[in-house]
């Protein structure tokens, strides 16, 4: 257990095959538990809370956003300068998240995500074809 490794975050890769194919072979063996990735939407998931949570909220004011980019709404920054700012409203004492978890897409009681199922499907090939571990999960 003293040298079993954990890997935390994002992995910068475009898909769970390129996570588990290019991790899996090197590490499997090492990894109790092999991370997906948080590929896709959630590679910027820290962005998610700005577009999700925080912008329209009741108690928030946007103060700056992602420009657009040929009259499109951009959510992901492309720099520091234009990323989400906030600030809380003159007169609001407390900010309170009505079902954050919901307005974020992780409604307790759901069913899994594609992003889940994505993973799963992944890990299992990678499993099947030796590039994980046999006693890692996912």
């Amino acid at each position: 257990m003293a040298k079993d490794l954990l890997l935390v975050g994002s992995v910068p890769l475009d898909t769970v095959e390129e996570v588990m194919r290019g991790f899996g072979a090197s590490l499997g063996r090492h990894l109790p538990a092999m991370p997906d990735g948080e590929v896709g939407e959630r590679r910027s998931w820290v962005n998610r809370f700005c577009y999700q949570l925080f912008n329209g909220h009741l108690n928030l004011e946007t103060l700056r956003r992602p420009e657009p980019a040929d009259g499109v709404e951009r959510l992901l920054p492309r720099n520091r300068e234009e990323s989400w700012q906030f600030k809380v409203k003159t007169g609001v004492e407390r900010v309170r998240f009505g079902m954050p978890g919901l307005r974020l897409g992780y409604a307790v009681g759901s069913k899994p995500r594609i992003e889940q199922m994505t993973a799963f499907a992944s890990f299992s090939n990678a499993n099947a074809a030796g590039l994980a571990a046999a006693r890692a999960s996912l």
